[in-house]
C-alpha cells in the first residue's frame, strides 16, 4: 500500500475530490462546476486539501475564503467547509494530516482560519485537539409555528425568489445593513456586490442547488421607502425548521423587523418547513425582537471556533488604532511547553505586558476576552504595567459579536 500524498486540491482533481465530498455529506451536494468557479475565481473563494493513497480520494476538506469582520477591521478568512474524510480512513489521523496541511497552505489566502461547530458534534474534538478555541456561541432561537399557534400573518411585505430582490435594491439594503450597527465584530464584510457565491457567505445563491428555497423578503412605508428586509432559506430539509440567514431594520424601528420575520415565516412555512432558526445572542441589534417572537425558543449550540494564521495581521485588524488613541501599546503572550506566540498592539509611550494560556491568548488576538476579569480570577498575568489595565480595557475592551447566516452546508 502507497504513502498517503496530501496537499492543496489541484484543477485537474476537483471531479473525484467532489465526489468523495457528496458521498460523505449527501444532505447537501454540490457539483463540480460550482465549487471549481469559486476555486478560480479572483481572488481564490474557495481551496481544499486532500489526501491521496495509490490514486484514491481519502478526505475531502474545503475552505471558503472570505473577509470577516473582527472587531475594527476585516481579516481575510478561510472557514473549513464540509470536511470530510472517507470511511476506511477514519480513525487513522488522516484528518489531523490535513489539518496541518492546511495550516501550511492557508496563509497564502487568509489570516484567520474559523468553523461553525457545536460540542454536541463529532467534530468537536477533533477542531479543539487540533488548536481551535472558542471565540462566540451566539444564542439559537428556534421558531417553531405549532408552539406559536399557527404561522403568523404577514403583511406589506414584497418576496422574491433567490436573491435577485435583494440585488435590484442593494444601495438601500446596504445602508440598512450599515445603519442597524452592525460594526460589530462577527459579520461578513458587506459591500456592493458582496452577495454572489464568490464574495458572500451564502453558499447558494438562487434555487437550483439541492432544492432549496431561498428568499429574500422586503418591507416598505406607505411612500415606497424600504424599512426593513431579510434573507431567508425557508427550507433546509422537509420537516425542519428553515433559517433567517440575515435580518436588518432601520435604527431604532424594530415593528419594522417584525414584519419581515412574520413575512419570513410564511415563506417558510408555505416551502414545508416546520419554523425558523434565527441566529441572535446580546451582540446582535434585533435581539429583543428575536426573543418577542411568540412561542420561540432559546439555546445555545453551534459556536465559532477559530485560530489564527497570521496573528499580529488578525490583532491589528481587530484593534485597529484604538490604543494609539489612548497612548498605549499592548504585548500578550504565552508559553504551551515548545510553544510560544507574541503579538503587540498600539504604538503608545505606556505599555501593558501581559501573560496568559494560548486558548486566552487567541481570544485576546480576536479581540474576545475581558482582560480585567482574566487578572481578577489569575487567568491573565501583567508582568508589567499594570497601572494602565483599567485605560486598556475602557480604550480597547472586548467587543459583540453577532455572527449570522450559514457559511456551509
Amino acid at each position: 500500500m502507497g504513502e498517503i500524498d496530501i496537499h492543496e486540491v489541484r484543477r485537474e482533481e476537483i471531479g473525484p475530490y467532489i465526489r468523495l465530498r457528496n458521498e460523505i455529506f449527501t444532505g447537501g451536494p454540490v457539483t463540480a462546476e460550482w465549487w471549481r468557479s469559486l476555486y478560480e475565481a479572483e481572488p481564490r473563494a474557495m481551496t481544499g486539501i486532500t489526501a491521496l493513497r495509490d490514486g484514491e480520494v481519502l478526505s475531502s476538506v474545503s475552505y471558503l475564503l472570505r473577509p470577516f469582520v473582527v472587531g475594527a477591521g476585516a481579516v481575510r478568512t478561510a472557514f473549513a467547509n464540509a470536511v470530510g474524510v472517507s470511511e476506511k480512513a477514519r480513525g487513522t489521523g488522516v484528518g489531523s494530516l490535513v489539518h496541518a496541511a492546511a495550516l501550511e497552505v492557508l496563509p497564502a489566502y487568509a489570516d484567520s482560519l474559523k468553523v461553525i461547530i457545536s460540542e454536541r458534534q463529532k467534530a468537536y474534538h477533533y477542531y479543539v485537539r487540533n488548536g481551535f478555541v472558542a471565540l462566540a456561541v451566539p444564542v439559537t432561537y428556534t421558531w417553531r409555528f405549532e408552539r406559536s399557534a399557527g404561522v403568523p400573518e404577514s403583511q406589506g411585505a414584497e418576496v422574491g425568489e433567490g436573491f435577485d430582490l435583494y440585488r435590484a435594491n442593494e444601495a438601500e439594503l446596504l445602508d440598512i445593513y450599515r445603519s442597524r450597527g452592525a460594526a460589530q465584530a462577527g459579520c461578513y464584510v458587506h459591500e456592493p456586490g458582496w452577495l454572489t457565491p464568490t464574495r458572500g457567505f451564502h453558499d447558494r445563491n438562487d434555487d437550483s442547488n439541492n432544492g432549496r428555497a431561498l428568499r429574500t423578503v422586503i418591507v416598505r412605508d406607505g411612500k415606497g421607502g424600504i424599512r426593513s428586509y431579510a434573507l431567508v432559506l425557508a427550507l433546509r430539509k422537509q420537516g425542519t425548521p428553515g433559517q433567517v440567514l440575515e435580518a436588518a431594520c432601520r435604527g431604532g424601528e424594530p415593528r419594522w423587523a417584525e414584519i419581515a420575520l412574520y413575512a419570513s415565516a410564511r415563506e417558510a412555512a408555505k416551502a414545508g418547513a416546520e419554523g425558523l432558526v434565527i441566529w441572535g445572542g446580546s451582540g446582535h441589534p434585533l435581539d429583543a425582537v428575536f426573543r418577542s417572537l411568540p412561542g420561540v425558543e432559546a439555546s445555545r449550540g453551534l459556536g465559532i471556533y477559530g485560530q489564527p494564521l497570521n496573528a499580529q495581521a488578525v490583532a491589528d485588524a481587530a484593534y485597529g488604532d484604538s490604543l494609539n488613541r489612548a497612548g498605549l501599546a499592548v504585548r500578550a503572550t504565552y508559553e504551551d511547553g515548545d510553544e510560544r506566540g507574541e503579538i503587540r498592539v498600539g504604538s503608545g509611550g505606556e505599555e501593558l505586558v501581559l501573560a496568559m494560556s494560548r486558548a486566552d491568548w487567541v481570544r485576546f488576538v480576536y479581540r474576545r476576552l475581558d482582560v480585567v476579569s482574566g487578572v481578577r480570577q489569575d487567568a491573565v498575568s501583567v508582568i508589567c504595567g499594570g497601572p494602565v489595565l483599567e485605560r486598556f480595557a475602557a480604550a480597547a475592551g472586548a467587543v459583540p459579536w453577532a455572527y449570522e447566516g450559514i457559511s456551509y452546508t
